[in-house]
């Protein structure tokens, strides 16, 4: 390939070509990608995405009587049962070094539900405070949970709030 290369085209410079065409340039003004993109300007675009990546993001699942929270998806997520119901999560991390924290909200409407989770045996298995399964309640119940390696620590951290009890 005779049109791509490095390349010092000046002092204090490093140059990258592709197709015969600059891709990046590095010197004592700046970074430029493609020409055109310089690194502060790069700097602030990335700085954009980081903080819409660690901003708590409500993701609404649908009402019905199962839900399957993609935890890849936000770091918030609301359902809203139609009668007794079960929850499963998807894409969770895994590997040794890997977390994520995420909440559910559940909006039981004023009516009583029961709730079924993902139990011994299954890959998303809960492993919750105080080895009990909560009750849910007929209010707004608030759980929290934190994968870490591939294992679910979950609780439930506000019950019926809402509703008197």
């Amino acid at each position: 390939d005779t049109n791509t290369y490095f390349r010092f085209n000046a002092n204090d410079s490093i140059e990258l070509r592709t197709n015969g065409s600059q891709r990046f340039l590095a010197n004592n003004s700046g970074v430029f990608v493609t020409g055109t993109l310089d690194v502060s300007t790069d700097i602030t675009a990335r700085r954009i995405q980081v903080e819409d990546y660690y901003r708590e993001t409500v993701v609404a699942a649908s009402t019905g009587t199962s839900v399957v929270l993609n935890v890849n998806s936000g770091s918030v997520y609301t359902f809203t049962p139609t009668a007794d119901y079960s929850v499963d999560f998807s894409n969770f991390p895994t590997g040794a070094t890997q977390a994520a924290a995420f909440t559910l909200v559940v909006d039981n409407n004023g009516t009583a539900r029961e709730a079924t989770w993902p139990g011994s045996g299954e890959t998303d298995a809960i492993y919750w405070a105080e080895s009990v399964e909560p009750p849910s309640s007929a209010g707004i119940d608030i759980y929290n949970f934190v994968v870490i390696a591939g294992q679910i620590y979950g609780s439930l951290s506000i019950r019926n709030a809402g509703h008197a009890s």
